[in-house]
């Protein structure tokens, strides 16, 4: 038995105090010589997640919503103590001449579109998370702003 889990003998994890994890896990360092036991003490402490929160970061049934932004701005900004999986997102210009925006999350675009005079298109995502820190929104690079609807699904996230 390695010096990690020698340390959490005689503890089950009903019981254990997580902040054992912490005083045990200070001696771990994250150097070459010490993989095996940075292996062993995530292997812990994900038994000990999988026990006490199996469903952590899962969506939260009924807690689906959609969301609309005229212009740019942020679409979706969820509360302090919120994290928000997107479901879909769409873009829609009213307009008569194209838009081009960005899509941002926490201020950093991560898709660039061009939209058609009354054009609606459907966003693809590879980021979908998102917090208060790091808000879902549009920047408008070029056309007019006042044209553009974006709309978002997202469900609420348990933690």
């Amino acid at each position: 038995m390695d010096e990690l889990r020698n340390q959490l003998k005689n503890q089950n994890l009903d019981t254990v105090d997580p902040a054992a994890f912490l005083e045990v896990g200070g001696a771990v360092f994250p150097d070459k010589s010490a993989a095996a036991n940075l292996d062993d003490f995530k292997t812990i402490v994900e038994a000990y997640r999988a026990v006490h929160q199996p469903s952590l970061g899962s969506p939260i049934a009924l807690s689906g919503n959609t969301v609309a932004k005229s212009g740019e701005g942020n679409i979706l900004e969820p509360s302090t103590s919120q994290v928000a999986l997107i479901s879909a997102l769409q873009c829609e210009n009213l307009g008569g001449s194209p838009i081009v925006l960005n899509i941002t999350i926490g201020g950093i675009a991560v898709s660039s579109q061009t939209l058609a005079a009354g054009a609606t298109l459907a966003v693809a995502l590879t980021t979908k998370y998102v917090d208060k820190n790091t808000p879902l929104g549009v920047v408008v690079v070029s056309g007019s702003g006042s044209d553009l609807i974006s709309s978002c699904s997202y469900l609420l996230t348990s933690q």
